[in-house]
């Protein structure tokens, strides 16, 4: 009797475990931090940022510019982690604003 009781409160225990879940993780949002763009000349802009990926699997992140005029960005991508990355900017042209 005693193993029958035995056997049903493993049944009941393997049971209750199986049908819990596990909770979900907390989601954690990627950030970009920037700051303004270092060492400007007449021709070249040191663009700097640092990314924390957070929850996602992000994994190829950059930058984007264009003349206020243009529609399309100039792009540099860089591939990674969490980071602090930055990029050269050159041959930009003189008296112009970019965004």
């Amino acid at each position: 009797m005693k193993t029958r009781h035995f056997f049903l409160f493993i049944s009941f225990l393997l049971f209750f475990v199986a049908a819990c879940k596990k909770p979900e993780k907390e989601y954690k949002p990627p950030k970009v931090y920037t700051i303004q763009p270092l060492r400007i000349t007449t021709t070249r802009a040191l663009f700097r940022a640092t990314y924390i990926k957070g929850s996602d699997k992000i994994t190829l992140f950059g930058f984007e510019w264009r003349k206020i005029s243009d529609t399309i960005y100039n792009k540099k991508n860089v591939q990674g982690n969490n980071l602090d990355f930055s990029f050269m900017a050159n041959n930009l042209d003189e008296d112009t604003i970019y965004a």
